[in-house]
């Protein structure tokens, strides 16, 4: 910033001596004091007049008085702005929650009811929070799949938090999805959780954003507590590391293995290009490691496990046959 002159500095001194200046002229004044002793012996100068002099003439007092009433309202009116726009940002997010719509997803859903009966569908459920209401449902039918897109606002007479929906159709039905979640296929109703891990699958490995999914879909870090990642996809066969950080002492070593079994099968047949599960993890000051590949996943259940999970139906079956 240009160094301000000394004569504008000067012409400003009376009212910053009786303390009249803005808060920023305020600012300025005081840095260009700090580095000019000519001003400062002005200012000194006007002060000692200022303590010398008895009284401000009557029309002398009335500009000053101006003034500072001026300054008065100009900061009444700067806190006025500041209010009265904290109270339309509050009355816009009301207004928001309470009228415009939110598409809901599956995991915001509990469903009651599900009953499909030769093009008929009959749908229950509510929303997980209870403050929220269902303000529509929307059926689209497409090349056997039935999605129900769902959405909601503020709880009050009109959008309720229970539902109850029907849709009849003349295409065949082969599945049916709210959100991405597969709640029902080929005849078979599918439980939140297979329908989880089924939404989670992904085909590379190195998408660790997408691997974060899949074990929080299986429940994984609940389970085993906090892990740390290694993947190895230089080459395949490719494989993905998992260092257990929680001591497994208290628990029972075969009872954990077969649980590290189950998540690995689980892992390896919903990552498209996963071959091999390496779990590390400590116990009675021993560092213990499980490898579980495909190969022994497909033999475990009888079968190919990527196979297995091609369809939710599919999936619903591995996960309850292991």
């Amino acid at each position: 910033m240009a160094e301000i002159p000394c004569n504008i500095i000067k012409d400003l001194l009376p009212l910053y001596a009786e303390e009249l200046t803005n808060e920023e002229s305020t600012k300025l004044i005081k840095e260009h004091l700090s580095t000019c002793e000519n001003c400062q012996k002005h200012l000194e100068a006007l002060k000692s007049e200022l303590d010398t002099d008895p009284s401000p003439s009557p029309q002398e007092a009335d500009a000053i008085d101006f003034m500072k009433k001026s300054n008065k309202n100009r900061k009444h009116w700067i806190w006025f702005g500041v209010i009265t726009a904290l109270v339309l940002c509050v009355c816009l997010a009301f207004v928001r929650h309470l009228f415009v719509a939110h598409l809901v997803s599956a995991e915001q859903v509990t469903i009651h009811q599900l009953q499909v009966n030769e093009g008929k569908i009959h749908l229950d459920g509510s929303l997980r929070d209870s403050s929220q209401g269902v303000s529509s449902l929307h059926f689209t039918v497409s090349d056997g799949t039935l999605v129900i897109d769902m959405t909601s606002r503020l709880k009050n007479p009109f959008a309720k938090n229970s539902f109850s929906a029907d849709y009849n159709t003349t295409e065949p039905i082969e599945r049916i999805l709210l959100d991405d979640m597969v709640l029902w296929e080929n005849g078979v109703e599918i439980p939140f959780f297979v329908a989880k891990v089924f939404a989670a699958k992904h085909d590379y490995l190195g998408n660790m954003s997408e691997n974060g999914k899949s074990i929080g879909a299986l429940d994984m870090p609940r389970n085993l507590g906090p892990y740390k990642s290694a993947l190895q996809t230089d080459q395949e066969p490719y494989g993905w590391t998992i260092y257990l950080e929680e001591d497994m002492s208290t628990r029972n070593r075969n009872s954990l293995e077969q649980m590290l079994h189950y998540y690995s099968a689980m892992l390896i047949a919903t990552i498209q290009n996963l071959d091999s599960i390496h779990f590390v993890y400590p116990a009675d000051g021993t560092t213990y490691e499980v490898v579980y590949t495909e190969a022994d996943a497909d033999l475990h259940y009888g079968s190919s496990v990527k196979e297995a999970a091609i369809t939710a139906t599919g999936l619903l079956h591995l996960m309850n046959e292991w």
